[in-house]
């Protein structure tokens, strides 16, 4: 008997072996674009959180050829629709608006990388304000620094009042070197705070190429960076004392090699992050990995590498990534279709459970077809995935307008310190506990090392501490 009722051994065709866990993933819902059209690539970028997900659309021809647009998106507890659709004031054409887009509470950033108003392609960010349910643009924002060529703001995120704009192709130091810009929310005004580089920082690294943000941490992906060889890839951790930013971590594959990539797509959520390595070769050319990293109090270490369970050539592991509390969605863009044309793709969604990553399921569009895209872009919050599609040939807009599909991630409540499943703690499940951890039970291995020592205890301790969720 399994007194952790949450370990379910299951076995795919591949061989490999994971654990099931409480969710049980499915599309809620597949949204275009009201005003759609040929070739706008509706969902190249996605961002979500709680009810509210935004999608770039950097190919519509709002103002102009390529001049972009982004979709406002709202569950009202029915379903997922179109609220709003945003356009920069003075975008203008191939501005690509929505190239890159962000959420948090109130706040939308849009990135704008073709933007010319310092130099052709300098790049600009956009922010919007959620103003009495009518969200407004309260600013353009271009750091001091960005020259023409920079493609500033071709990755952008934000978390409360911090916010993180790149410029992976600016040459401060060299050639594509790259660099990150830092905003402060400061009495309802965004201001410039500082420039982010890294302390090792050498031309073509693109730094920058990806960035997210939580709490005071900001996570910063060089997929170019030489260390395991020429462009193998990898991230940069900064953290802030509330003034000063300082390089907390350099985090490379621990099976890094030449071309990877590691670092092209990044995402991070407190005391964990993901890293996409689209061209990672070690199931099979280019079919790409994922590595979530945490932090233990003190220090950052490679917890776990993803592959997929179905690893194929170039099916593009990693490239979408996302990763909230302890959900994490993986995109593979490249994925055949069930009629063997490429880049359908796929998704795959996972979860932690008793300190361990397993996958829930495996994401496939409801009409998935050759040329979708599917996963290239990937957004997560507690309840909810969002999945980009920007390739989808959608009956109503044509060849390649583009579409997103929410996913209810159904996630059950799950009290794992509650060991006799009677769902309240008492001296019961402690007696439980302490029987499995005395007998050498692996029931009782709370932290998911394969080994009972303290650690357990202390884990086993804490979440009897936190109680059953009600």
């Amino acid at each position: 008997m399994c007194l952790r009722l949450c370990v379910v051994c299951v076995v795919f065709g591949s061989g490999s072996v994971v654990m099931a866990q409480p969710c049980s993933p499915v599309q809620a819902g597949m949204v275009v674009a009201d005003d759609g059209d040929v070739g706008d690539g509706y969902g190249w970028s996605v961002g979500i959180d709680g009810d509210t997900a935004v999608v770039g659309s950097h190919r519509d021809d709002a103002i102009g050829s390529d001049s972009g647009s982004v979709y406002v998106l709202y569950n009202d507890g029915s379903g997922w629709d179109e609220v709003q659709k945003l356009v920069g004031i003075g975008i203008g054409s191939n501005d690509g608006f929505g190239d890159a887009v962000a959420i948090s509470g109130d706040t939308i950033v849009v990135g704008a990388p073709g933007d010319d108003d310092v130099g052709t392609n300098s790049g600009a960010a956009y922010v919007f304000t959620n103003v009495g349910g009518v969200w407004t643009q309260t600013g353009k924002l271009i750091a001091p620094p960005v020259v023409g060529g920079d493609n500033y703001a071709s990755a952008v995120d934000v978390d409360g009042d911090i916010m993180v704009i790149s410029a992976s192709l600016t040459d401060t130091a060299g050639s594509n070197s790259g660099a990150a810009y830092i905003y402060r929310r400061i009495k309802g005004t965004w201001t410039y705070d500082t420039r982010l580089q890294s302390d090792d920082i050498a031309q073509w690294d693109r730094f920058g190429i990806d960035v997210a943000v939580s709490g005071n941490r900001v996570l910063i992906g060089a997929d170019s960076d030489d260390d395991n060889g020429s462009s193998s890839g990898s991230v940069y951790v900064f953290d802030s004392d509330g003034s000063v930013w300082t390089q907390e971590a350099k985090l490379s594959a621990s099976d890094g090699a030449a071309d990877d990539q590691f670092g092209e797509r990044v995402d991070i959520s407190g005391d964990s992050l993901i890293v996409g390595a689209r061209y990672d070769d070690d199931l099979f050319n280019r079919s790409g990995s994922a590595y979530i990293f945490e932090h233990d109090g003190s220090s950052w270490s490679q917890a776990i590498k993803l592959t997929a369970f179905d690893a194929a050539g170039s099916n593009y592991f990693g490239q979408g990534v996302a990763i909230h509390n302890n959900r994490a969605v993986v995109g593979a863009w490249g994925r055949l279709d069930a009629f063997g044309f490429f880049n359908a793709g796929a998704a795959y969604a996972y979860s932690r459970s008793g300190g361990v990553w397993s996958l829930d399921a495996q994401l496939i569009a409801s009409d998935s077809e050759g040329g979708d895209f599917y996963g290239y872009a990937v957004g997560v919050t507690d309840d909810y995935a969002v999945i980009g599609a920007d390739g989808n040939d959608d009956f109503w807009w044509g060849p390649d307008a583009g579409s997103v599909y929410l996913i209810a991630l159904n996630c059950e409540t799950s009290c794992l310190a509650d060991l006799t499943g009677d769902g309240s703690l008492d001296f019961f499940d402690v007696s439980a506990f302490l029987a499995a951890f005395g007998s050498g039970d692996l029931d009782a291995d709370f932290t998911g090392d394969g080994v009972l020592d303290f650690f357990d205890v202390s884990a086993f301790l804490t979440l009897f501490g936190l109680g059953c969720p009600q």
